[in-house]
């Protein structure tokens, strides 16, 4: 253990740490850094760095060695720093620095850390860890030095949770005092009366029976939760701290076994089998108990059991936070790295179609009619967000939108009644999922401002002229007075054709073709086949115009065809092979003019739908009777496949099996005012049709 005449030992161990740190720097990257004595300080870690590494000890006492540094100064350590480097190359470089300053970090940690172990034997520490960004470090006291070099400036601290070590300290002492009491009874009562009103810590005995004795530290008390004029002595100790009723027999059986094989078992092993090392009590603090045998005067015998109490809820918290934080940041670099790999348009995509759908979900929670057609819209509202997060790999809006389909399943497979506190936390997963998106959004503004508006869409592309597709109907319907006018006014009787033909072609330009979204779907085909182990293509055929309002909502039916499609009708490569077809399932999406009407078809070349399955499930979970199902069409069975929580699948999947794809199909195309015709024929494929009036 370092002492030090002029420092504090907070202070020492910090210029220990940071001699250290210089040294490993200069053996890893040949940097000459010295540490600035004049600079060092005592209190909360505060940085003005833009990068953090740390490094967590625990043990008989815990703590953290940190470093802060700016990136600058890092990429000059490996000799890569070039005047006006650009934010891009310098996120490149990250990982190359942080990678060397972590083994820097760790080697200074490792030999810095010898010195305490002198001390407080097996301590261990974690690997290092790096944070980039302004971070607030829990407000505990730490030493902080800065170290300068050629290179720049670097801060180096170091903060220490001594509360374990006053503890066995203060323990020593009431244990020497206890020892005299057959020496001099009266004074060591009065000593031991005095420690125990100082000792900061719980500290109480309870014999075989689990009951404390008298004698036991003032503080004892308030550290469990109770007021300081509850009656300590007497009480079963389970029931002083506060455990769960149902492990007051496991206790009673522990105590049983420790003063039975008290002498026949190493102490240590017998206190690892405490029922509650560390747990929550009903006062809703983390308490941490530990275990000192006191014998009789044989010293053969276990007398009684001190116990010290600590509450560790702080300490506990300040560890979940900053495990919070490295999720957060491992959360961030993937959600970086995912924009990166996106079109800007994609993102643009993304978030206007997640956006509608929450603002969506949020009318329907906020709406007072609450029946069975609320879950199945929220239902189909969360499983399309599923998909589209799926489709881009947003991982973490994926498993939020899981998490409410799960919750809204129990409503509606089991009609129970929805009840105010689900609505609240559908409504808080709303605003979670809103806070994702506007984290999409902010990295992709960071990564360069690719959110783009239409003036600087036509400046990239400069053959494209954009506009709202507001303008363009007000534009059409400028023109329809004319053409009024024309009718009725024989000298501009001729016009009156061009300009309809105008006003069609103004009005053309809402129209998108059915190929445009093709490239957004093949990151979702990769996906499902990913986690369904087939292999499937996708194509156009037929390809057709149609209004981009109708088309977006389209494209959100597409999504759940195409993952129907690859869970439910293409076979395994093995399978496909064995009945002769090609391993690569082939999914066509196609679109046709028939009349007034506007047919588009998703098919697949799959196994197709079993009307027999079908006609089980609705036996056996729809109470159908044999005589009702014998009579019905394939027509009749399929169009069961478009109801609300109706799948041929007996397990779900993350992307299909909770009978909400095609019911999301059916509702969106009849709100068109359209319809859905399903066809399949076995070991063929499965064609799925929608229809839309023309207009």
């Amino acid at each position: 253990m370092i002492r030090h005449n002029t420092f504090s030992y907070l202070k020492a161990n910090t210029v220990l740490f940071a001699q250290k740190m210089c040294e490993s720097l200069g053996d890893m990257c040949g940097a000459q850094f010295s540490p600035l004595k004049e600079t060092i300080r005592e209190g909360a870690y505060s940085s003005p760095f833009s990068v953090m590494l740390f490094v967590n000890f625990t043990g008989a006492i815990q703590g953290y060695y940190l470093l802060s540094f700016n990136e600058t100064v890092a990429i000059r350590l490996i000799g890569a720093w070039e005047d006006g480097m650009t934010p891009d190359r310098i996120r490149d470089l990250r990982e190359e620095f942080s990678g060397l300053l972590k083994e820097a970090l760790n080697l200074a940690v490792g030999q810095a850390i010898e010195e305490l172990e002198k001390s407080f034997t097996n301590l261990t520490f974690t690997p290092s860890t790096v944070v980039y960004g302004e971070i607030e470090f829990p407000n505990i006291l730490c030493g902080s030095i800065d170290i300068e070099g050629r290179e720049g400036k670097m801060l180096c601290g170091f903060s220490l949770n001594l509360a374990n070590l006053k503890i066995g300290e203060k323990l020593e002492e009431t244990l020497k005092e206890l020892e005299k009491q057959t020496m001099q009874a009266n004074e060591s009562r009065r000593n031991i009366d005095s420690i125990l009103a100082l000792l900061p810590t719980g500290l109480l005995a309870i014999n075989s029976d689990g009951i404390i004795q008298p004698g036991f530290s003032n503080a004892t008390t308030t550290i469990v939760g109770h007021g300081t004029d509850t009656e300590v002595a007497g009480s079963f100790l389970w029931e002083f701290i506060g455990t769960p009723d149902s492990e007051h027999a496991a206790w009673k059986n522990w105590l049983s076994l420790s003063f039975d094989k008290f002498n026949q078992l190493p102490f240590s092993d017998i206190k690892a089998l405490c029922p509650a090392r560390e747990f929550t009590n009903r006062f809703g603090r983390i308490l941490k108990l530990d275990w000192y045998p006191k014998t009789d005067d044989t010293e053969e015998h276990l007398d009684k059991l001190l116990v010290t109490i600590e509450d560790v809820t702080r300490q506990r918290e300040l560890e979940r936070k900053m495990l919070e934080l490295n999720i957060r940041h491992q959360e961030n670099l993937n959600l970086i790295s995912q924009v990166i790999n996106l079109q800007p348009d994609e993102i643009t995509d993304f978030i206007y179609d997640s956006s509608e759908l929450l603002g969506k979900a949020k009318k329907i929670v906020e709406s007072n009619n609450i029946d069975r057609e609320f879950i199945n819209e929220l239902f189909r509202t969360f499983h399309t967000l599923k998909g589209r997060s799926g489709q881009y790999q947003f991982k973490s809006l994926q498993e939020l939108s899981l998490k409410v389909e799960n919750h809204l399943k129990l409503f509606r497979d089991n009609k129970d009644p929805v009840t105010e506190d689900s609505i609240d936390e559908i409504k808080n997963s709303i605003d979670d999922a809103r806070g994702f998106i506007d984290r999409i959004q902010n990295v992709q503004t960071k990564l360069g401002g690719k959110t783009e508006s239409i003036r600087h869409k036509a400046l990239r592309d400069p053959q494209t002229v954009m506009a709202p597709i507001h303008e363009i109907d007000a534009a059409a319907a400028q023109l329809v007075p004319i053409i009024d006018k024309c009718k009725n006014d024989r000298l501009f009787f001729e016009l009156e054709a061009d300009l309809v033909q105008v006003r069609n072609k103004i009005l053309e330009l809402r129209t998108i073709t059915l190929s445009f979204f093709m490239s957004s779907f093949d990151s979702l085909l990769e996906n499902a086949c990913k986690k369904t182990g087939k292999k499937a293509s996708i194509s156009t055929c037929h390809d057709i115009k149609t209004d981009i309002v109708i088309m977006r909502k389209l494209h959100q039916c597409f999504i759940h065809l195409i993952n129907n499609a690859i869970d439910h009708g293409i076979e395994s490569p093995e399978l496909r092979t064995s009945l002769g077809k090609i391993e690569t399932g082939m999914i066509t999406i196609s679109g046709s003019l028939e009349g007034a009407q506007l047919h588009i078809t998703v098919e697949d070349d799959g196994k197709g739908i079993d009307s027999e399955v079908i006609r089980s499930r609705l036996q056996n979970s729809y109470n159908y009777s044999r005589e009702e199902i014998s009579t019905m069409t394939d027509t009749t069975l399929f169009s069961f496949l478009l109801k609300p929580g109706f799948s041929t699948k007996t397990e779900t999947t993350e992307i299909s099996g909770r009978g909400t794809g095609m019911d999301f199909v059916n509702h969106t195309i009849s709100q068109l005012g359209g319809s859905v015709i399903i066809k399949s024929v076995p070991g063929k494929g499965t064609a799925i049709t929608m229809v839309l009036p023309q207009n």
